[in-house]
């Protein structure tokens, strides 16, 4: 049996996957990623792309081609009973807070797409029609057997395993992990149909009435939807399949609006899980994506989430795999991705059984109290604002956790300055020598730490040159880079935004997030953050 060697083994090539390995190829780490399945998917249940997702494209120099091949989501449009109760403008929704500020409406297969083509790029290739064996782990390596679909059998020796394979995951099955849960009686039905009414096709559609609930997401093509509907049933066990006919006469006797449908392109069905697992981490093997945590669609949190979950990961194995962190780093994974999961996974069950449930006191609620209600409440900026946050997942913060300071804050949503752990902000910075305007994103391209030095006016680039000095006796190989901000008067709102009132010095992961911050300027306080906190070798 041949015997191949990769730092990391990649098991699953769907979103989650493909991201692992393309962040892995950013850092320059070798591996090995394999997939059962014959290529790409082609039949995909996410649509949504939320602006942090969006983020990241744009780090790696894809963002542009995909709002070139989805859309922008003009609005939702909610409706009860055949009657418009409120439509939230989705476009601009965070207009300052991101340079991309709406979802953007693009199939979960494109995506697969563009990640494999970012990989193509870099030379790397998925290793389609491979299916994961079994797999051993020691104290130092993995070793696992692959079988090719001609029945030809590998083994890998790794240094590290990851579980991006699907909610059913093998992986996590043979590493006995419970998937702690529960199964919803109804099973959703998701189908690509032409749709003929007189609402607008630019707007996403939710209609709630009397039994169930539907969802229309506009697609590419003329009057072409992502359409979504319920089946109650009593037999979880059984499978549920449903026919383009079953489909249209669900859909006459429940939506209460005016509809003709044709050309379906396919029709599929599937249960709604809300599961997760209670470590991201299992010695040399890491759970992410579907493998990890499973839930509704509710928000189009599932793929994004699973996204995030690789790009959190891959910085911290990639630098740990070229001896520039310690492994203790590694722990923080499952510290700073857990707890989102964990919260994600009660809140859309919370949603989705508001939405679904028949019993008829919350559907009274449902269609009579709580969408004007959220009509009201969407009515304020504060609330829009919270709202785009959160679902964007941009609001999402790690203070207080391990690689931060040690506040007394707890897991949650960034407040109104940055604090270590939360999201560099996006903002618009002058460079008064070059004349030029520029965003604080564009600073903090590529794979580095990045030093950011924030200085008062009437300082002579004291702070600069005594950081840049540290850094290079502490470090030779390029793991951080270092920024110089002057003080000008057209950057004044950038300092109040980030609640300078006098030099100040910040340190930003490589995932964006704000890694250490003062305006104690201090070495022995930044080199004892970067060896005893973040484990720099």
């Amino acid at each position: 049996m041949k015997t191949t060697t990769t730092p990391i083994l990649i098991v699953g090539a769907g979103p989650t996957g493909l991201m692992m390995a393309a962040q892995l190829s950013r850092f320059g780490v070798e591996y090995i990623i394999i997939d059962k399945k014959k290529g790409a998917t082609i039949e995909s249940k996410a649509l949504g792309v939320q602006s942090r997702t969006l983020e990241i494209y744009q780090q790696m120099g894809i963002a542009t081609k995909a709002i070139e091949q989805g859309y922008p989501a003009k609005a939702v449009s909610f409706m009860a009973k055949g009657k418009k109760i409120q439509e939230i403008p989705l476009m601009n929704i965070g207009e300052g807070l991101s340079p991309f500020p709406y979802m953007l409406i693009l199939e979960q297969s494109k995506n697969e797409t563009l990640l494999e083509e970012f990989l193509t790029q870099q030379g790397k290739s998925v290793q389609w029609n491979t299916e994961l064996v079994s797999f051993e782990q020691s104290e130092e390596k993995v070793n696992a057997i692959i079988q090719r679909a001609n029945g030809e059998q590998e083994e890998i020796v790794s240094e590290w395993i990851i579980a991006a394979d699907g909610a059913s995951s093998p992986i996590r099955h043979q590493l006995n992990i419970p998937f702690e849960g529960s199964t919803n009686k109804q099973v959703f039905w998701v189908a690509d149909l032409e749709v003929e009414w007189e609402l607008s096709y630019e707007n996403l559609c939710v209609c709630v009435n009397r039994n169930t609930f539907n969802a229309f997401f506009p697609m590419e093509g003329e009057r072409r939807y992502r359409v979504i509907g319920t089946i109650l049933t009593k037999d979880q066990s059984s499978p549920v399949e449903i026919t383009f006919e079953k489909l249209q006469e669900d859909l006459a006797q429940n939506l209460d609006i005016p509809a003709t449908f044709s050309n379906p392109a396919w029709i599929s069905t599937y249960r709604v899980h809300h599961r997760c697992v209670d470590n991201f981490r299992h010695n040399r093997c890491f759970l992410m994506g579907d493998a990890a945590h499973i839930h509704s669609p509710a928000g189009a949190q599932g793929m994004n989430t699973g996204l995030q979950d690789a790009y959190n990961l891959a910085w911290k194995l990639a630098l740990v795999c070229k001896k520039q962190l310690k492994p203790q780093i590694l722990d923080s994974y499952n510290e700073e991705r857990l707890p989102f999961a964990q919260k994600l996974v009660h809140t859309t069950d919370r949603v989705f059984e508001n939405i679904v449930s028949t019993n008829p006191i919350i559907r009274f609620i449902r269609l009579n109290i709580a969408l004007p209600l959220a009509k009201y409440i969407m009515s304020t900026n504060t609330m829009r604002t919270f709202a785009y946050k959160t679902v964007s997942q941009i609001g999402l913060t790690y203070n207080g956790l391990s690689l931060g300071d040690t506040g007394n804050s707890s897991f949650g949503f960034a407040r109104s300055f940055p604090q270590v752990g939360d999201r560099f902000p996006y903002f618009i910075l002058f460079d008064e020598i070059k004349q030029l305007t520029y965003t604080s994103f564009e600073l903090i391209q590529g794979s580095s730490f990045h030093f950011l030095l924030f200085e008062q006016e009437g300082e002579d680039g004291t702070l600069s040159i005594s950081v840049t000095e540290y850094i290079k006796a502490l470090h030779s190989k390029q793991l951080f880079k270092i920024h110089r901000i002057p003080f000008s008067t057209k950057n004044e709102v950038v300092y109040r935004q980030l609640n300078i009132e006098t030099s100040s010095i910040f340190l930003i992961r490589p995932d964006a997030y704000i890694a250490y911050k003062s305006d104690d300027i201090s070495m022995v306080n930044i080199e004892q953050y970067l060896q005893e906190i973040l484990g720099v070798c």
